[in-house]
Order: structure tokens, then C-alpha cells, then sequence
């Protein structure tokens, strides 16, 4: 599968065996991908880089989780079109994210082509 564009996207998630090989997935697909595991990590990609979009995972092992993670992030660089991916229920989820307007909320386990038409974008 080859995308009409190439985007770089943003994979936040703190579990590393999923987070390579959902990257390996994007790779093959022709995304960049750059992930971060913690806030910090977050933070510190965002000051050199500017990701079309931001893949989060809701329950990060640490201080915050994702869907406030994705507010701060927006408090502080402006929107970025973002995905969640979370192992609770999406109806359960969904109040929480509206502020952040994400394209989709996704449950794990992922279908990796379900999120692979999410960033096909013209």
C-alpha cells in the first residue's frame, strides 16, 4: 500500500513491544513514524518536530494519560489531528476526548488496516 502522501505521525504508547511493531506496520506502509513513550519524550519531539498526526494510547504508564496528554499537547502547539487507541469501552471514552476532536477512537487489540485508512489522507 502506498500513500498520495507521505505524513509523519506521532506514536505515543508506553508498551514497547507494541509500540515496534505498530511502528514496522507504518514503516512498510510508507509513514515516518517517531515514537515516545513517556510525556517527556513527547515533548521533547515536538520541539523539533511538527507530526501531521498523533497516534495515543489513553492508558500511559505515567503521571497523565493520553487524553490529557493530547490536551496539553494542543495547549501548547495548536491542534494536531490525533487517534486514540485504548483498551476501554469508546462509548466509555468518549466524553473525556471532545476537546481534542480525535479522528477516531480505536480499541485495542488495533486492526492495523483500519488505522492504516485513517492516515491515507489526500
Amino acid at each position: 500500500m502506498t500513500n498520495r502522501l507521505m505524513i509523519d505521525v506521532l506514536l505515543v504508547e508506553d508498551n514497547r513491544l507494541i509500540a515496534f511493531n505498530q511502528k514496522q506496520e507504518l514503516e512498510k506502509n510508507d509513514f515516518r513514524v517517531l515514537v515516545a513513550h513517556t510525556k517527556e519524550q513527547v515533548f521533547e519531539i515536538l520541539k523539533e518536530h511538527a507530526p501531521e498526526v498523533v497516534i495515543m494510547d489513553v492508558n500511559l504508564n505515567d503521571d497523565i494519560n493520553g487524553v490529557e496528554l493530547m490536551i496539553k499537547i494542543h495547549e501548547k502547539y495548536g491542534f494536531v489531528k490525533n487517534i486514540f487507541i485504548t483498551g476501554y469501552s469508546v462509548n466509555e471514552l468518549q466524553p473525556s476526548v471532545e476537546d481534542v476532536k480525535p479522528l477516531a477512537i480505536l480499541e485495542k487489540p488495533v486492526r492495523m488496516e483500519i488505522l492504516l485508512d485513517l492516515l491515507c489522507i489526500d
